[in-house]
């Protein structure tokens, strides 16, 4: 890890990167953050962890979701999904499904949404979701069916926040689905990979600021 590029790269004064590190290593050490969640944020990428944890490896999301508490594994679903929204919305303007299951599911998280609001927004968003897979089966043209699949992985991803499984479940899946939405959107193969490529690293730095209680 090369110290002085992260230096560069998230503070501007080295002396303000070196107080958030020895801030963090206070919180590790007084036991107000686990050692355990620190080196996690630090794989994820968290540039400040990664400072004071420099030769963990890359770990997978759902190592650090099996961390984070229900609330916060179903604000980070919400958080994926909610990237990828203007995808579906741009397709469909008028739809707002899938975005109500994602803000309700937000509700849901603090304790200001019942079970069955949630269970009636999931539902109204698979439909969404279901209706855009059908476009997709039914579209000749590979291009179509191609940013109809993108769509429709936007829209199953805000369903999955609003599931009634459980909160673990629902935030891999949403986050899963995000991915390959932000990746169905982009033209071409390696554009494809790529766009796939930097959902997915940004989902690893929000679930390291959920690890080290920065959200």
């Amino acid at each position: 890890m090369d110290l002085d590029r992260l230096r560069r790269s998230t503070l501007a004064d080295p002396e303000d990167v070196d107080a958030a590190v020895a801030l963090l290593l206070q919180r590790v050490r007084s036991g107000l953050l686990s050692e355990t969640s620190a080196r996690l944020a630090a794989g994820l990428g968290h540039p400040i962890a990664a400072i004071l944890y420099p030769d963990e490896e890359e770990t997978h999301l759902r190592a650090g979701i099996d961390l984070l508490c229900k609330r916060d594994q179903r604000l980070f679903a919400c958080d994926c999904a909610a990237r990828v929204l203007p995808i579906f919305e741009r397709q469909r303007p008028g739809d707002g499904r899938p975005r109500q299951a994602i803000e309700i599911a937000r509700a849901y998280a603090i304790g200001k949404a019942s079970e069955s609001a949630l269970t009636a927004a999931g539902a109204a968003a698979w439909s969404a979701a279901a209706w855009s897979a059908e476009r997709v089966a039914s579209s000749v043209s590979s291009r179509v069916a191609a940013g109809a699949a993108a769509w429709s992985a936007a829209a199953w991803s805000a369903e999955r926040v609003a599931s009634s499984v459980s909160s673990r479940v629902a935030a891999g899946a949403a986050a899963g689905a995000a991915a390959g939405a932000a990746a169905g959107d982009a033209v071409g193969a390696a554009a494809r990979a790529a766009a796939g490529a930097a959902e997915r690293d940004w989902q690893k730095l929000r679930l390291a600021s959920y690890l080290l209680g920065e959200v």
